[in-house]
């Protein structure tokens, strides 16, 4: 189907959560991974929670308590007093949890070499997870090699080359096959071995054995009442990130990752019938190219990056020249995110002028810069003021209480640099269009070029499950079966 975000910030946390919800983040409230928590004066992970604790971990606990919206798998469960099992399971933490919702039986991440849970959910983790865990599958890969599947001929004629400088070694993965799995440090259990394993196929391998063993264990499918098992298989976005959508490595595991597929549905009709299944596939968002790609053809093409940094020195230049500096350590920004800037209340007190007041000038400021094509302040989102062609996505990415003040759209092929070599969030295709395809009992085999959004999943799903809908649900019912 032709499926579109209308939201500009298409990351990992806003779209599970679009998807399950059905509806953006001016409802739910998941507007980006992270944001600036003023009361907290420090920046948040959408799905951090202090108030319970991550199992053998020493992170801030995990649950879907940012998320002000419920689910799909929330109103499965409500249909039938809790005795539908509701999983969510993906090697991040927000990609398992806000699929799950708030009334999960579990939600299932990776941190480091085991899968892990939070006391949101259960007070211990079960016996299989611990027997699964002592098996140590993810550190059994340390000093694997990722290959090519198929022929270098396949790759040339698809692909970018193999050795593309701007590519990224972040992990020590090197920049061309064969990838070694061991990190920078080369020895295992390492923060950037386990990296180096998140950025390869074989993180989808070990999911897809968790996965199966969660069927197995909670016999999922199999106790006469509908389950709802949500996966994420996260390794592509990293694959993504560090080599571009353009390379081989992207290639590869997409290939790979249609043959894992194929593993899943094969198991799911041994073991419980793919006739007795309803399948939905999608994504949570793109991948932007890398720019460096487009300048080694066209030299003169417009695309690079800027620093969350470099966009913060640059307001705050525009707002020291126009009102003055301070006299102690007071700076005119507090925090710069995703696109949002978020603007210290503490600096315009002292200047004795409103926050609005400095939205605007550094509004004007940031639209003098070559790589910004438009911004908007808090108020204008609000009041839909000004309408442009971006304002209906930015509207859905804003929640007034966690967003920032002044929220900026880069040009195409420009992106904030946060430290990847290439990444997403745009309001862009490249970032926000996807596939959503269905399949299973009662749906007509069929293609459609119709626009829609992933937010249509939860009602079509609810459809065919003849449930109620997501409390704020605000997509609508596709046409993929016959209504008997």
């Amino acid at each position: 189907m032709n499926s579109t975000y209308k939201h500009s910030i298409n990351e990992t946390g806003p779209g599970h959560a679009a998807i399950y919800t059905g509806c953006y983040g001016n409802k739910n409230g998941i507007i980006m991974n992270d944001w600036f928590e003023r009361k907290l004066h420090r920046r948040v992970n959408c799905a951090e929670d202090t108030s319970v604790t991550n199992f053998q971990s020493l992170r801030i606990g995990r649950s879907p308590k940012n998320n002000l919206a419920y689910t799909v798998g929330d109103m499965l469960r409500l249909s039938n007093n809790f005795q539908s099992k509701v999983i969510g399971i993906s090697m991040k933490d927000r990609g398992a949890i806000f699929p799950a919702g708030k009334f999960a039986t579990a939600a299932y991440w990776i941190e480091d070499s085991n899968f892990t849970s939070s006391t949101y959910y259960m007070k211990s983790l079960p016996d299989w997870v611990e027997k699964f865990n002592a098996l140590k599958n993810i550190d059994s890969y340390f000093g694997k090699q990722w290959n090519k599947l198929l022929t270098e001929k396949e790759y040339d004629s698809l692909c970018d080359i193999d050795d593309a400088k701007y590519e990224s070694d972040e992990d020590g993965l090197g920049l061309t096959f064969p990838h070694l799995i061991q990190g920078k440090e080369k020895t295992p259990k390492t923060k950037s071995y386990y990296e180096a394993f998140f950025t390869s196929p074989f993180c989808n391998d070990v999911l897809l054995q968790f996965v199966k063993e969660t069927i197995k264990n909670e016999q999922l499918g199999s106790r006469n009442v509908t389950d709802m098992l949500c996966v994420s298989f996260s390794a592509n976005d990293y694959v993504g990130h560090n080599y571009g959508p353009n390379s081989q490595e992207v290639m590869d595991i997409t290939i790979r990752t249609d043959r894992l597929l194929e593993d899943f549905f094969s198991y799911l009709d041994k073991k419980i019938g793919l006739k007795n299944c309803i399948i939905t596939f999608t994504s949570d968002h793109g991948i932007a190219p890398i720019p460096e790609y487009f300048k080694t053809r066209f030299s003169n093409i417009e695309a690079g990056k800027i620093t969350p940094k470099e966009i913060r020195q640059h307001s705050e230049r525009f707002l020291n020249n126009t009102f003055g500096t301070f006299s102690d350590t007071t700076r005119w920004v507090d925090f710069v995110i995703h696109h949002n800037i978020y603007i210290s209340e503490k600096a315009c007190r002292l200047k004795n002028i409103s926050m609005e007041h400095a939205s605007k000038l550094i509004q004007d400021s940031l639209l003098q810069m070559k790589e910004i094509v438009d911004a908007f302040t808090a108020n204008e989102l609000e009041s839909g003021s000004r309408q442009t062609p971006f304002y209906v996505k930015l509207k859905n990415s804003f929640f007034e209480k966690r967003s920032g003040d002044v929220f900026f759209v880069m040009k195409p092929f420009y992106q904030e640099d946060r430290g990847s070599n290439t990444t997403h969030g745009a309001p862009y295709n490249y970032d926000a269009h996807v596939p959503l395809l269905f399949f299973g009992n009662r749906i007509t085999k069929m293609e459609s070029n119709e626009d829609c959004s992933p937010i249509d999943l939860a009602a079509t799903v609810s459809s065919l499950l003849r449930i109620e809908f997501p409390p704020m649900n605000e997509g609508r019912v596709l046409e993929v079966s016959e209504m008997k």
